[in-house]
């Protein structure tokens, strides 16, 4: 009996219904054949299944969204055009959190300038430095209030707010001295500060009760 090469075997396995369907009456009255395609489908099922690496969706809606405005920005007609627009490296700094009036970052600056339950945190990335107030909601309201301040010497010209539990991120501007406001729901957060020439990233906002 003459077989199928290994590679023509999994060529099969992928497409059955392919250019070598002809291998099905082989595959299905050789053992040793139609044991290789088996382990090759149960193994290709299995990484299918498997989404322990693949990347939050909080983190590809971000990607996508940092795609999206590149283009928006940069129209592209040929194809090195749409790699200068997508692949260039973005000017991405992570901003460290120098301060937190709850202490869970700061454990020696805990209560300096906590009121009440709003949580304070200054972040600083260079030269810019941004400013967060977190205020719980009081009932019948569910979302907690955010308001900042953003004090650089680049423009602002977008804040993103990305959360898993939220269907797409959610987008606002700040005004003239940098100001900005809005209510988040229970979560975890990314915020992205978009500037002329830069992307400030802060790190994950636990927003919830508890410290």
């Amino acid at each position: 009996m003459t077989h199928p090469t290994e590679e023509q075997l999994l060529m099969y396995a992928d497409d059955p219904a392919g250019p070598l369907a002809a291998l099905a009456d082989h595959v299905g009255a050789c053992v040793p054949c139609g044991g290789l395609v088996a382990t090759h489908l149960t193994l290709a099922t299995a990484i299918r299944a498997d989404v322990a690496d693949a990347p939050p969706a909080s983190a590809l809606l971000l990607a996508q969204s940092l795609m999206t405005e590149r283009l928006a920005a940069q129209p592209v007609n040929r194809l090195a055009d749409l790699v200068d627009a997508v692949i260039e490296p973005v000017k991405r700094i992570v901003c460290e959190i120098v301060f937190d009036s709850w202490g869970s970052l700061a454990p020696g600056m805990t209560g300096v300038r906590g009121v009440g339950g709003a949580r304070h945190l200054t972040l600083a990335a260079g030269p810019a430095e941004f400013d967060l107030r977190l205020t719980a909601p009081i009932a019948p309201k569910k979302n907690w209030s955010l308001m900042g301040q953003v004090s650089s010497d680049d423009v602002v010209k977008k804040i993103e707010f990305v959360s898993q539990k939220a269907a797409a991120p959610m987008s606002l501007s700040a005004d003239a001295t940098g100001m900005f406001r809005t209510e988040l729901p229970e979560g975890e957060w990314d915020i992205i500060m978009h500037t002329k020439d830069f992307v400030y990233v802060l790190p994950k906002l636990p927003v919830r009760n508890g410290r």
